[in-house]
């Protein structure tokens, strides 16, 4: 942990944005009692009304609710804009799905079900011919049958159906009005593994029965070669995707790890259904780590914007301003259009810049 020596006024704020679990009460009481000799305090926070100009004195915020509820979507991006780190990055889970999730994996050479998103069947606006209706029986010949059909940005097995024909999935996708379904490849799992993931790093495996949604303690389920896929898998993509709190499932088919699903940015965490060490493992991590990113003073969430940007923006209107107008770049420059000046004044303001910009000396 960080010293307090010589900042014993100031406190180190962290908030709990949820009042109805036992994980947040739990949490909250492991916070303030590991953090109290940093002069760390947790509270449970409530979003309110907020102006576009408001400051807060949190500085992280442990999000279990923002998911279900707009306004508190935007009001927890709010904080991260003035700089308070947030558990986990609004800005990505807003951005993502679960079939983009999908192909960033492929991406990442993690391995996947093979996945097919389709437009809404009925979609809000009337888009005419825009939009190609798909062809389902080729949809099925990519991912086989039987399919798994969920929506794009489902949660808690929410609407999640197997087909075992054309005339399923078209039953289902008439039924879906306006939902963005994928269609998924059914993997025929002999081990299902549910992997809770903590600060990207810290991963815990779990045998998991998805039928009875039943874990199992049983800490030798794997073998060395897959525990170090999943491990690594998990890795890669809570990095890639800046989730600092997700669980990511697994089935295992023949020795192989297929990544189901890792878009749970709010992993339930009860302890009436995880083992108690299983359970325990997870308090004292995200402590741990929401406790080293609220003290240390350069954690920050990736963003969508770059407040570097904003200097260059400054100077560019800044050199704007002495743009001479169009009746002057006529009589100064003959045919030399206004738009042909512009581009030339901020080219050659980025010239100067690059050339402040010391060269590294390679021996």
């Amino acid at each position: 942990m960080l010293s307090t020596m010589g900042r014993e006024a100031q406190m180190v704020k962290i908030g709990i944005l949820s009042k109805d679990e036992q994980f947040s009460y739990d949490l909250l009481n492991s916070l303030n009692h590991l953090g109290a000799s940093n002069n760390v305090s947790a509270v449970f926070v409530t979003p309110k009304a907020i102006e576009n100009s408001a400051k807060n004195d949190f500085r992280l915020i442990i999000d279990r609710k923002t998911y279900l509820d707009k306004f508190m979507r935007t009001w927890i991006k709010k904080q991260a804009l003035e700089g308070t780190y947030i558990i986990s990055n609004p800005f990505a889970h807003s951005c993502d799905d679960k079939f983009f999730e999908y192909c960033l994996a492929t991406k990442l050479n993690v391995n996947v079900p093979k996945t097919v998103c389709l437009p809404s069947h009925f979609p809000i606006y009337d888009f005419g011919d825009l939009i190609e209706y798909p062809q389902l029986d080729k949809v099925l010949e990519y991912t086989g049958l039987p399919a798994i059909v969920k929506p794009y940005d489902g949660w808690a097995w929410r609407d999640v159906r197997k087909v075992r024909s054309v005339e399923d999935l078209k039953r289902v996708y008439e039924d879906s009005m306006d939902m963005v379904l994928v269609v998924q490849e059914y993997i025929d799992y002999d081990h299902y593994v549910r992997a809770y993931v903590v600060g990207k790093e810290h991963v815990l495996p779990i045998k998991y029965e998805p039928k009875e949604r039943r874990y199992i303690l049983d800490h030798e389920h794997l073998s060395p070669e897959v525990g170090l896929e999943i491990l690594n898998s998990c890795r890669v993509l809570n990095y890639a995707l800046d989730y600092d709190f997700n669980t990511v499932e697994f089935a295992i088919k023949n020795g192989k790890a297929y990544a189901i699903d890792f878009w749970n940015t709010v992993p339930e965490v009860r302890p009436d259904t995880l083992p108690k060490e299983y359970y325990d493992w997870v308090v004292d991590k995200v402590t741990n780590v929401a406790l080293e990113l609220a003290l240390n003073p350069l954690a920050k969430n990736r963003v969508p914007y770059d407040f570097c940007a904003l200097e260059t923006v400054s100077k560019i209107q800044a050199r704007t301003q002495e743009i001479p107008s169009i009746q002057q770049v006529e009589k100064t420059n003959g045919t030399q259009s206004l738009s042909e000046r512009n581009a030339k004044e901020i080219n050659d303001m980025e010239i100067k810049e690059e050339k402040k910009i010391e060269k590294p000396i390679v021996n």
